[in-house]
């Protein structure tokens, strides 16, 4: 708009300029093709001289009008240019937090999982631990000696509700007391 508001006062001087010249060199025309009335040949090459300045002052503000036209023209398609990147840059930006939400979204649902998963391993932990010191506390109160390899290998059918274990110590009756005590303890 600036650039416009000082073409257009560069351009309304100019006219004015070339306004007062005109009328200025009219006035002096005439006055000159008064006094010089009897003259013909100088005063036909004045009057050829002045037509021809005021031809080329005509075709100066042609000139000028047409390259004012183009300016203005210029500076339209640089304000849509404009408009346009400004636009493209907007849905850009938009795109970018959308994506960002969309992998913060995801990072806090992996987040929850991992923090459900990890309960579930401490809950786990934790029962598998109280399971072990009940085994254990059976093993020594009824004075069985069940060894860690046994009891792996002991833990092959999970399709049946019963345990199987290899005794080393006791009878199997003995065994038997033991699953009984550790069933009602649990």
């Amino acid at each position: 708009n600036e650039l416009r508001d000082v073409y257009d006062k560069q351009m309304a001087q100019n006219r004015e300029d070339f306004a007062k010249l005109y009328e200025t060199r009219v006035n002096e025309l005439q006055s000159h093709l008064a006094d010089e009335r009897g003259k013909a040949s100088s005063s036909t090459q004045s009057l050829s001289e002045a037509r021809n300045r005021i031809e080329t002052l005509v075709s100066k503000i042609s000139e000028l009008e047409a390259a004012n036209l183009k300016l203005n023209q210029k500076i339209s398609d640089l304000a849509q240019d404009m408009e346009d990147q400004n636009s493209n840059h907007k849905a850009q930006l938009a795109a970018k937090d959308d994506e960002i939400k969309r992998l913060l979204d995801e990072l806090n649902n992996q987040m929850n999982e991992y923090q459900t998963l990890m309960d579930t391993k401490v809950a786990l932990d934790m029962e598998i631990a109280v399971f072990r010191r009940l085994l254990e506390s059976e093993e020594d109160r009824l004075g069985i000696n069940i060894g860690d390899d046994s009891f792996d290998e002991g833990m092959v059918d999970h399709s049946t509700p019963e345990i199987h274990r290899v005794v080393t110590q006791n009878s199997e009756s003995n065994f038997q007391k033991k699953i009984t005590v550790s069933q009602t303890q649990l």
